[in-house]
């Protein structure tokens, strides 16, 4: 019996467009990362996306936890509370500009933020934690 391999999938929401292009590039010119990007530049507009497909959720979330209207914590929380986000559902990387050890410990209360990431990421960040994720 043959297995069809579904590509991975990283949805990244950042409300900064110059920021996510430059992800873009680091994935896919950079690294020839095997994964396909979703962007969204709202938190609510990527939390209608997650609704939309509850059933084939994204492998890893690359979220900004800065962002106007619906922070990256609302997001975690609206997406908790809908179980649109399971224990066994899709690792979140939060990235911001502005790390402190009182955001460190809010992302902790969050069983599906797997690390936290300072803004803007290098190329060695980012390939750092696509290497622990990828094994």
């Amino acid at each position: 019996m043959s297995s069809i391999s579904k590509t991975k999938q990283i949805l990244l929401v950042d409300d900064d467009e110059a920021g996510n292009m430059l992800t873009r590039i680091m994935l896919e010119e950079e690294m020839k990362a095997p994964f396909e990007l979703l962007t969204f530049t709202s938190a609510k507009e990527a939390l209608g996306f997650l609704e939309s497909v509850p059933s084939d959720l994204p492998d890893l979330i690359l979220l900004d936890i800065n962002m106007p209207g619906m922070s990256g914590f609302d997001f975690l929380e609206a997406c908790h509370a809908q179980g649109l986000i399971p224990g066994e559902g899709p690792r979140v990387v939060l990235i911001t500009s502005s790390l402190s050890p009182r955001m460190q410990e809010q992302a902790a209360a969050y069983p599906s933020v797997w690390a936290v990431e300072e803004k803007p990421m290098t190329l060695e960040a980012m390939s750092a934690f696509l290497g622990r994720y990828m094994a």
